[in-house]
């Protein structure tokens, strides 16, 4: 860990639309980086800051520097309202205007970065609270951030904050969190990126919104342009309510190459809760211009007594693919994971005669049988 923070160090990060092209260099690096540390997981900030309105989505919000990026294994934060009563004079168009920043976890905040990437992939990846955060505060700092706390003994070393500086700590905590479990609760040895943030997504529950259906803030999830897969539910994600039960499949002897595919069974015997599969899997870098996915994959599921296959959307750029079947009858669940077209090979912990595959990590919930 240490050495890969090391090298991180060297990595300059560019967001100014003039660096485009270099940022597109600099980002591959990471990709590179990121693909001699399967275990490595980055919390990134999906963020550019709009000054104004004119709609209630901004135009340029796609200007971000992180739609430049391949598929990889980066998770993507924007950030939700949470509690409180603060908002900037500068967003003069409703519904935002009137609204508070912090009034409504249930909505995105108006300033947070939204998608799809350039190539169409979703993004965030999920969200977190970002708005009126109580942060620590220095206490050699001069500002105020986004006000201080009422007790003055508190403001000496805390203040609120807000934006993806916030969101992204507590979504890498959240990993950690995730990791730590896996490991120490479940028995799961070094569980990979792609499982840990198949997890994080797999848990995310998707946000009401809180305007009306003349100005969105969120979608259904999958979410392509504000909530992506939904905001962060550690509950959800590690300790589901019964009678869901999580189950993990993070092999990489499993990997799979071109039209192979890997199959796991599963037993549902409760069909009082949604039946959900989340696959991830750590794309390589593409070699530019080129942009896109290197090695795709796709998730099927096939329903009790095989008489239909649900699938993921094919054809994607996604290298997150996810099947929920709502309302699931008792029976076997066949999860499939089929490889579209793998040009690259594991480069990191290569496992001897498995060139041009491509590992994975799987994480299945529902009211599965012990």
């Amino acid at each position: 860990m240490v050495k890969i923070a090391e090298e991180l160090k060297r990595i300059v990060m560019y967001v100014d639309e003039s660096e485009k092209e270099k940022t597109k260099d600099i980002k591959n690096n990471i990709f590179s980086l990121l693909a001699s540390y399967p275990k490595a997981l980055i919390a990134d900030a999906y963020s550019y800051q709009i000054n104004y309105l004119e709609s209630y989505i901004p135009e340029n919000a796609h200007l971000a520097y992180m739609t430049y990026t391949v598929a990889e294994e980066i998770i993507q934060l924007s950030f939700t309202e949470n509690y409180g009563e603060y908002w900037p004079d500068d967003f003069g168009a409703e519904p935002i205007k009137s609204d508070p920043v912090s009034d409504n976890p249930e909505g995105m905040a108006a300033f947070s970065s939204r998608g799809p990437t350039l190539d169409g992939r979703i993004k965030p990846d999920v969200v977190a609270p970002g708005t009126n955060i109580l942060s620590v505060r220095s206490c050699r700092a001069t500002d105020d951030g986004w006000g201080l706390p009422a007790d003055e003994e508190l403001r000496k070393y805390y203040m609120y904050m807000g934006g993806t500086s916030m969101a992204t700590p507590i979504a890498a905590g959240s990993v950690a969190l995730i990791r730590q479990y896996l490991m120490n609760v479940r028995g799961q040895a070094g569980p990979s990126s792609a499982l840990l943030k198949a997890v994080l997504i797999h848990g995310a529950v998707s946000m009401k919104g809180q305007y009306d259906a003349a100005h969105p803030d969120t979608n259904p999830v999958p979410d392509s342009v504000n909530q992506g897969w939904g905001r962060i539910d550690m509950k959800s994600a590690l300790t589901p309510t019964p009678p869901v039960k999580v189950e993990f499949r993070d092999n990489p002897e499993d990997a799979v190459g071109s039209f192979e595919q890997v199959e796991y069974d599963f037993s549902v015997e409760d069909s009082s809760v949604p039946f959900k599969a989340t696959l991830v899997w750590t794309d390589f870098p593409c070699k530019l211009p080129a942009v896109g996915l290197v090695n795709r994959l796709l998730l099927s599921v096939k329903l009790p007594e095989g008489d239909q296959l649900l699938s993921a959307q094919a054809g994607s750029n996604n290298n997150v693919h996810q099947v929920v079947i709502n309302k699931p009858r008792a029976g076997k669940y066949t999860v499939i994971v089929e490889g579209i077209g793998i040009a690259e090979g594991i480069s990191a912990e290569k496992i001897k005669d498995m060139d041009l595959k491509q590992d994975f990590a799987l994480v299945i919930s529902g009211g599965l049988k012990e």
